[in-house]
């Protein structure tokens, strides 16, 4: 989901500055897969959720960040908070 919000900016969504440090290139799965292997990475997924809430505040000002508006911009960010959040594994 992050992904596609990600190709989902505007210009004025790019302007802002929006998820620079993404890395980008490549083919779709192999973009989804480096992105799914870095937010295992705790540094990385703070950093994706302190810019993502920048994203939000600022989606929640101007809409037009964004060129499609089907995204569920609120559970997106409460899911990658959870990814925080410390699993119990059970035996």
């Amino acid at each position: 989901s992050l992904w596609y919000l990600y190709h989902d900016l505007s210009e004025e969504g790019k302007a802002q500055g929006y998820f620079d440090f993404m890395e980008r290139g490549g083919e779709f799965p192999k973009e989804t897969r480096q992105l799914s292997e870095a937010l295992k990475n705790p540094d990385y997924l703070k950093n994706v959720i302190s810019e993502y809430s920048r994203f939000l505040a600022g989606y929640k000002e101007n809409r037009d960040v964004l060129r499609f508006h089907y995204h569920k911009v609120d559970s997106l960010y409460q899911k990658l908070q959870e990814l925080e959040l410390t699993r119990k594994e059970y035996t």
